[in-house]
């Protein structure tokens, strides 16, 4: 949008999307899902929710969780982040971007999919 944010709604409308694919891929006995948020996700102001919102859930349940970093690339000037989202000690998503916050946020993503929400 105009204003490099997502709506609230617009990312309540993608969690469920992402739920009901979880769902439909679990019915299907995946053995691995993937999800990749869009450009306009990653470089949002707000991409930060989806942090949020596994965090919510894991406090909620009383799990842990941490975003270390796995890994930089690229050259000083313009790494290449990608940050792990670990719930409860297992590696549950990984994410990479130009921004750590980018990062860490396809990582709650990819988590958040996986766990089925």
């Amino acid at each position: 949008s105009k204003t490099g944010r997502i709506s609230d709604e617009a990312l309540e409308r993608n969690a469920q999307s992402v739920k009901n694919f979880a769902e439909k891929a679990k019915e299907l006995e995946a053995d691995k899902i993937v999800a990749v948020g869009t450009m306009a996700l990653r470089s949002a102001e707000n991409s930060a929710d989806f942090v949020a919102r596994v965090k919510e859930l894991c406090e909620a349940k009383k799990w842990s969780f941490d975003y270390p970093e796995i890994g930089r690339t690229g050259p000083d000037h313009d790494p290449v982040f990608t940050f792990g989202c670990i719930v409860n000690g297992e590696l549950l998503g990984t994410g990479s971007g130009r921004k750590m916050k980018a990062a860490k946020a396809e990582a709650a993503k990819a988590a958040l999919v996986k766990l089925g929400l």
